[in-house]
């Protein structure tokens, strides 16, 4: 390509499908209309991981800029699902979660997790959370493989059995109803961040008391990193409460505290509880956190997906982000991103 426009004649006819950047070579966007998605999904056998690469990040372009439909986006990643390669595979998962959680229509939340769950339910994902079934596997790529889909399954696909799965680890992990002690062989490392999430979800308040006793009791930073990262993500309210107030803690240091707000953003059903929480406790926060850190709190109430909510949040932070360094430009994308996303769902209807 060397113009703004180019045309490329087909002297051996119309091909039944076309692959517009072949082998990834190119540092272009591309885009085709659903149909010619479909075409080249029939033919990926045909194509290479990094074409296939290529096409997901089209797809996720198209679906962004409004050429095709949640529906049709959906239907042209969902054969990616399928493929044994670990970067393939996962490709459609960040789309696919931000379709559910932005532009699903009430009433049809349990027929997409059922949908979601069908794409991977072949995959054996459970396996995430034995140690001896993910030492057995062949290399760190599939190992992280289980473990990202096991999130998607037991978060989007809310599957029962994942969940589970995951629950018995994390409870078994931290000694749950036998010594209350932690116990690092029980469960697979990789996954102990979901495993201790599905435990707080299933068992609530006693699961949390377990957490806080060994965050408070250790001084290794991937110990508490991986508290604080599951601890975050409960959406008992009872839950949300006590750890959005250990974001003010004295004995949680200051790195830590964006562990506890990001980890909350990350759930649907904390965002709102979360953004009236930080709204109100804005300045302790600031105080405590790293300057870098404390520009990042308008992605709080950017995790929002209505034109309301940008000029809310636009008219509540615009005064307080002028005196943090790179406050003004995160507080910008953060308004920027909600309205995009309430363009996009409006488009979607």
């Amino acid at each position: 390509v060397v113009e703004s426009t180019n045309s490329i004649s087909l002297d051996a006819g119309c091909p039944s499908w076309v692959m517009p950047n072949a082998d990834y070579n190119g540092y272009y966007h591309w885009s085709l209309d659903a149909s010619g998605y479909r075409e080249l999904l029939a033919a990926r056998n045909e194509l290479t991981p990094r074409e296939l690469m290529s096409m997901t990040a089209s797809i996720e372009a198209a679906f962004r800029a409004g050429s095709l439909t949640a529906l049709e986006a959906i239907d042209a990643m969902a054969p990616m699902a399928a493929s044994r390669l670990p970067s393939v595979a996962t490709a459609p998962i960040p789309l696919l979660r931000e379709i559910g959680e932005y532009f699903v229509p009430p009433g049809d939340e349990d027929a997409f997790a059922r949908d979601m769950r069908s794409l991977y339910s072949e995959r054996g994902v459970t396996q995430a959370f034995d140690p001896r079934a993910m030492d057995a596997l062949g290399s760190d790529s599939e190992r992280l493989l289980h473990v990202e889909l096991a999130r998607f399954m037991a978060r989007t696909g809310n599957d029962p059995v994942v969940q589970a799965a995951a629950a018995t680890a994390g409870a078994e992990f931290l000694g749950f109803n036998t010594d209350n002690k932690l116990h690092p062989e029980q469960g697979a490392a990789e996954s102990r961040v979901l495993a201790l999430e599905m435990a707080l979800e299933a068992h609530g308040e006693p699961i949390l008391e377990l957490m806080m006793k060994a965050l408070h009791e250790s001084r290794d930073a991937q110990l508490r990193e991986t508290l604080l990262d599951a601890m975050s993500r409960g959406t008992h309210p009872a839950v949300r409460e006590r750890v959005l107030a250990l974001a003010l803690d004295e004995r949680l240091r200051a790195n830590e505290i964006f562990h506890v707000i990001g980890g909350m953003m990350d759930q649907p059903a904390n965002r709102e509880a979360a953004w009236v929480w930080v709204d109100t406790n804005f300045d302790a926060l600031v105080a405590r956190m790293p300057s870098r850190h404390a520009a990042r709190l308008p992605r709080v109430p950017g995790k929002q997906c209505d034109e309301a909510s940008a000029r809310d949040t636009k008219e509540r932070l615009d005064e307080r982000m002028r005196s943090i360094l790179g406050g003004t430009r995160e507080l910008s994308k953060a308004v920027e991103r909600i309205r995009l996303c309430a363009a996009r769902r409006d488009y979607d209807g």
